[in-house]
Formats: structure tokens, sequence, C-alpha cells
């Protein structure tokens, strides 16, 4: 028996994202989570997440690391069905694949380089070093997880794509200093924070500066230029 399990992931994700913001859109009173913080970062509540009986408040990263896990565990449940699988067939006799399989997704790939995890944002070989110096480390760090949030607006999904090119980008250049590299990497990721909080919450003229310094930043360095547009006119469609 095979099925994509992919496939079964983003249906699940697409299912609770629509439900949380039709509740969200129907709502005639004040909901019942009006107020509530994230149960285990003090975030922005986002929408419940459950473990057994328990019913916890969850901003978006911490749902997604909840999802996260929940689908590692769903993988490693089929890992031990097909084994299991395997034992039949060499009990009974039957050949190697008689009951068939089930489909297992390929491992995304991550990159750990000491401390610190990325599961999106590439980095060359010359610029692993730049991830222990100052914030930067940091900085990236918080940007790839801001690029794993689910999202259903195809604006904020530009966003992220956008975002991960440009931070490449950035790691990537021989203009930039260290210390330039470090500066925009930490002005950015303050702006990715802003992006994924509610409409109401986010401090447009906060984001103004940190555009501006960016801007002044990128318009010096050549190959940082023209990307740095395409990211900048999206974040400013997201603020306007």
């Amino acid at each position: 028996m095979k099925f994509s399990y992919e496939i079964e992931h983003r249906l699940v994700i697409y299912n609770t994202i629509k439900n949380a913001m039709e509740t969200h859109l129907h709502s005639s009173e004040d909901p019942p989570w009006k107020g509530l913080k994230c149960s285990q970062c003090n975030g922005p509540f986002f929408l419940y997440g459950g473990w057994t009986d328990i019913r916890h408040p969850l901003c978006q990263k911490c749902w997604t690391s909840h999802q996260k896990i929940l689908w590692e565990m769903q993988e490693q449940n089929i890992r031990g069905m097909n084994f299991a699988l395997c034992q039949m067939e060499d009990d009974t006799g039957m050949p190697r694949g008689f009951f068939g399989r089930y489909a297992v997704a390929p491992p995304k790939p991550t990159t750990v380089i000491g401390e610190f995890i990325l599961n999106n944002i590439k980095i060359d070989r010359s610029a692993i070093g730049l991830l222990n110096t100052g914030s930067i480390g940091g900085s990236v760090e918080n940007i790839d997880v801001t690029i794993s949030m689910v999202s259903t607006d195809p604006t904020i999904q530009s966003f992220q794509e956008a975002l991960k090119d440009f931070t490449e980008a950035v790691l990537r250049s021989t203009e930039a200093s260290s210390e330039q590299k470090e500066v925009i990497l930490e002005l950015m990721s303050a702006i990715a924070d802003e992006v994924h909080k509610p409409k109401e919450k986010r401090r447009f003229k906060v984001i103004k500066t940190l555009l501006e310094n960016i801007q002044e930043l990128a318009k010096s360095l050549n190959s940082l230029h023209a990307i740095w547009q395409t990211l900048n006119s999206i974040i400013i469609g997201i603020f306007s």
C-alpha cells in the first residue's frame, strides 16, 4: 500500500489553517482565545495545539515545531511498519516486497554547523566561518526558521523565497565585510520577526527605519542591490 505522505501532510496543514482562519472571521463574539499568549514562548497566539487531553495556545513558530514533531513521529511509525512487513516475509518464506511497503518521504537536507541548524538556507564553505562571527549565526538561524513557517498567503510565500535568496546572497558576497553582513542580517532578522506578527501589532515606523538602514548598506554593494530591491518591494507591500 503506497501513498504520498507529503500530500497528506500538506492537506493537514492547509485544513488546520483554514479552520483557524474561518473561526477568526466568522465569530460574532469575543473569541475564547482573546488575550492568550503562546504557552511555550509567550509569543502572539496563533491557534491551539493538542497533547493528549491538554489544549495549548501556540504561536505560529511553536505550532510549526509541533507539526514537525508529529510528522517525524508518523515517519518513524511508517518505518516501523515497513520493518515489521520485512519480518513477516522472512518468517513466512515470502519473497521480499510481497506485502508492499508504505512510502517514506525522502529526508529534507539539513545543514548543521556547530550549534546552528539550517533547513532552508544554503551556506557556502567560504561563509561557514561567518556563523560564529558576532550575531550572524543567530540572525541566520532565526531567518531560516521564518522561511520554514507555513503560510497560505502568496505574498508571505514570495517574501520567504526572496528572503532566502537575499540571505544567501549576503553570505556569499565578496564585496561586503563581515561587519556589514552582520548588520544587514541582524536588521533582516528583526524585519522577519515583524512580518509574522498580527497586522495590528506590527511596528510600521520601526520597519521603515530598518528598511532604510539596509537600503543604505545595500546600495553600495552591486551583488546585493538588485536582489534587495525585489525583497524591499515585497516587504513594503506587506506593510502598506
